[in-house]
């Protein structure tokens, strides 16, 4: 298929195909691929998409898959791909804070940058789930409510507070994406019931409690949690 420029001003030109790269990411960029080739513009939409492994998995329903150098060869090597491809639309995830500090390379081409923020400073308080929390709640938002807890007196206090009022209790790291740290607790788990199914998301309470208290020990910077 022949890559033409977007903007045609007659119709006798052929129909125009919007380039769009999505470039390694979370387990959504699959999803990502699919839902615009099997969308109502997928004939419209070349998608080329990259990753510095070997995921044919991930990226067989692309119209040119490509894989990805690491390291300082990253960033030059997408904005040539993006002036080879005429790429109108960049998805990034995995690397967007690299191509944030990037992104004047990209816009001087006309690349579109879709990384989740505008800037690295708004990135970094959509990762802080409390900080974005707040953010969303002072302009009207819904949001899960959940308390900001330090240390180990703060996390006992909230999930005091919590088993009071006959809830379930859940934990998650502040600082993150997606589900990773996870636990829903109750200490009507075994203690051993997390090794035994660690996909369930589900741990004691007081096993938890003192694997956290370990952590405000050796690790405190990273002992910040949500309840």
């Amino acid at each position: 298929q022949q890559m033409l420029k977007i903007g045609a001003e007659n119709n006798n030109q052929p129909e125009l195909l919007i380039s769009v790269m999505i470039t390694s990411g979370f387990s959504s960029q699959r999803i990502l691929i699919n839902q615009l080739k099997n969308s109502a513009i997928g004939h419209k939409v070349y998608v080329i998409a990259s990753h510095p492994d070997h995921r044919p998995e991930i990226l067989q329903n692309a119209d040119l898959a490509l894989k990805e150098p690491k390291g300082s060869e990253l960033i030059d090597w997408m904005v040539e791909q993006c002036r080879a491809h005429n790429v109108k639309l960049l998805i990034v995830s995995h690397n967007s804070s690299n191509v944030l500090r990037n992104k004047q390379k990209f816009e001087s081409l006309g690349v579109r940058i879709y990384a989740g923020a505008m800037s690295n400073d708004d990135l970094n308080v959509i990762k802080d789930k409390y900080t974005f929390t707040q953010i969303a709640c002072s302009l009207g938002l819904p949001v899960a409510e959940a308390t900001l807890v330090n240390n180990t007196d703060e996390l006992k206090s909230a999930i005091a507070d919590i088993e009071s009022r006959n809830e379930v209790v859940c934990v998650k790291p502040n600082i993150g994406v997606f589900a990773s740290g996870f636990w829903e607790l109750s200490n009507d788990f075994p203690a051993y019931h997390s090794m035994l199914n660690p996909s369930s998301y589900q741990m004691n309470t007081d096993r938890f409690i003192h694997a956290f208290e370990t952590l405000v020990a050796n690790k405190p910077h990273e002992a910040s949690y949500l309840v």
